[in-house]
């Protein structure tokens, strides 16, 4: 009978002792961590990765509309250089038939 009641002191005692450390864990936890200031740095970060986000996409757009310019640029200078030999092929084509008939 005795045996019964120490088990049940001891175990209640060990029972209170967890919860007391549990709870003096909690309330060192928390004294450590500041919500709010954990919350600025989170809002903090979300803001300073969609800037990196719009600078990187701003840069992106404007590689892409330099290089839109200079294939525009190629594209022009090679449709003149073939109109240009078109035209002396066309002409010289021209005159040898007119030889030719002559």
């Amino acid at each position: 009978m005795e045996t019964i009641i120490l088990v049940t002191v001891f175990s209640t005692l060990g029972v209170v002792a967890l919860v007391t450390a549990i709870v003096v864990a909690f309330v060192k936890l928390s004294k450590k961590v500041d919500v709010n200031r954990l919350e600025k740095d989170v809002d903090n970060i979300w803001k300073h990765s969609e800037q990196v986000e719009n600078s990187i996409y701003d840069e992106i757009n404007n590689r892409f509309e330099n290089l839109e310019r200079v294939v525009g640029d190629i594209n022009n200078e090679l449709n003149r250089k073939i109109d240009s030999r078109c035209d002396r092929l066309h002409t010289e084509i021209t005159n040898n038939k007119q030889l030719l008939k002559g």
